[in-house]
C-alpha cells in the first residue's frame, strides 16, 4: 500500500513515472494535515479506489480473501451504487461486470444486452469466415 499526502498526489505521475503504474498501484491519498491523523489513515487503509485507464475496463477491489462469503457480497452490493456513480454515463456504459480473486477466472455476474447482442454477432461473423 502506497500513501501520498492529498496536496501532491497529482504531481506523482510525472515523478514517479509510466512503470510504477503500469502496476496498478496507485498511491491512495490521506490529508497529513489532518489533526486525526490516526483516524485518515486508517479511513485511507479499508478505503478501495477506482482508477480508470484508457482501455474499456476497470478492476476495483471490493473485498479480501479473509472475508466470508457473506461479507463480500455485502461488500459487492455496497460498492456496486458507488462504481455505477463513478462511470461516465453511469449504468447505461456499462456492459459487462466480473467476479475474480487474484488467482481465478473472473466470473461473469451482469452482461448488458447490448454485450450479448454484439457476442452473438461476433459468432455469426466468426461461422461465415469458418465456411470458407
Amino acid at each position: 500500500m502506497f500513501l501520498a499526502d492529498k496536496r501532491i498526489v497529482h504531481l506523482l505521475p510525472k515523478v514517479l513515472g509510466k512503470e510504477f503504474y503500469k502496476k496498478h498501484k496507485q498511491p491512495m491519498p490521506v490529508d497529513l494535515a489532518n489533526p486525526e491523523l490516526q483516524k485518515e489513515i486508517l479511513r485511507a487503509l479499508r478505503s478501495t479506489y477506482m482508477h480508470f485507464n484508457y482501455s474499456d475496463n476497470c478492476a476495483v477491489k471490493i473485498a479480501t480473501t479473509a472475508l466470508n462469503d457473506r461479507q463480500a457480497f455485502e461488500n459487492l452490493i455496497t460498492a456496486l451504487p458507488e462504481i455505477i456513480k463513478g462511470v461516465y454515463g453511469g449504468a447505461d456504459n456499462i456492459r459487462k461486470l466480473h467476479v475474480k480473486t487474484a488467482d481465478s477466472t473472473s466470473l461473469e455476474i451482469y452482461n448488458s444486452e447490448e454485450a450479448v447482442e454484439q457476442e452473438n454477432e461476433e459468432d455469426e461473423e466468426d461461422e461465415d469466415d469458418d465456411e470458407f
